[in-house]
């Protein structure tokens, strides 16, 4: 089998591989993941090492760590709480990196240490354990609509899990992990609200729509293209929804609202929503509804109020949806 030659420091008192000089192992790539790493939300320990042998027995040693993550251009080490082999969707692509599990260490690695099991506080050397994890860590970090975190103290190899509170969705790894130095790993978790996530626009306080500005469509159209998007035409029936709307409406614009007449001689209309709900709250521009037609007519909405249409014309539209 081809070998590779490690050279091996005498660093931070470790007494199988630290003795100098250069060992042969059995090649890496049988063993590794290239190219990929864990991910920071489960590491506890980093430390600098020009040795991947020297990182590997570090994780060997530590009861609680089952697998590292050796970044070789900046001779880092990175312990990890949890290993692919538990999860193989925690592996991320990571240029530079390697990733081992511990359960994939090479034999070279192993020593007393391999039947000598200590608490996960204690480091395993020459076959006994010392205390070498005794710090502690605080709360969590605290993520914005996140639900809340248990209150610290933690200790070192603690993982927390965030969740999104309800109607936000979770972006990015969502952990963090007590480090041997009682400090979480950077928190890089957001929770979106669906709204936002679903590329669309939080309108007010409680609103969530969608703004169709770059082609017109008919009414028919534009009901059409809201339900593509799982979503339908506004029902407009307070003015405090009106005036969140009426920002996000280009000038000399008119959007397809839900709100319709049926067929009855003008000015004895009545208006009612597509869902069958006569319409109370009408912000009409000056001089409107003024269509003589007697036929369906349906509403377009600008931002300086309401204007009848007839159904056919081409309009631009908006969409909503409520979580």
């Amino acid at each position: 089998m081809r070998t590779l030659t490690v050279c091996t420091l005498a660093l931070l008192g470790l007494p199988h591989l630290s003795s100098g000089g250069c060992t042969d192992i059995p090649n890496l790539n049988t063993i590794r993941h290239t190219g990929s790493s864990l991910g920071t939300g489960h590491t506890f320990k980093v430390f600098s090492t020009p040795s991947f042998l020297v990182c590997m027995e570090w994780c060997h040693r530590l009861s609680m760590c089952r697998s590292a993550d050796f970044k070789r251009e900046r001779s880092e080490c990175r312990l990890n709480v949890k290993s692919s082999i538990q999860d193989p969707s925690l592996l991320r692509t990571t240029i530079g990196s390697i990733h081992v599990d511990k359960e994939k260490f090479p034999e070279l690695v192993f020593d007393a240490c391999r039947t000598h099991s200590c608490e996960n506080k204690t480091m395993c050397v020459s076959g006994g354990c010392i205390p070498v994890l005794e710090k502690t860590c605080g709360s969590p970090p605290t993520v914005e609509n996140a639900e809340p975190s248990r209150s610290g103290p933690f200790p070192v190899g603690h993982t927390h899990n965030y969740k999104c509170a309800v109607d936000y969705v979770p972006f990015y790894e969502p952990y963090t992990t007590c480090q041997y130095d009682g400090q979480w790993t950077a928190v890089v978790f957001e929770c979106i609200h669906q709204c936002i996530a679903s590329g669309n626009t939080i309108v007010g306080s409680s609103w969530c729509y969608f703004f169709g500005n770059d082609f017109k469509v008919t009414y028919n159209g534009a009901k059409s293209q809201c339900a593509a998007r799982g979503m339908v035409v506004p029902i407009i029936d307070t003015q405090q929804e009106w005036n969140a709307v009426v920002p996000h409406l280009v000038d000399f614009r008119g959007y397809w609202i839900g709100a319709y007449a049926v067929y009855s001689p003008w000015p004895h209309r009545t208006w009612y929503w597509y869902n069958g709900q006569r319409v109370s709250y009408q912000p009409w521009k000056p001089g409107q509804p003024d269509n003589l037609l007697l036929q369906q007519m349906n509403v377009q909405a600008g931002n300086r109020g309401w204007d009848d249409e007839k159904n056919w014309a081409n309009r631009y539209f908006m969409c909503e949806i409520n979580f």
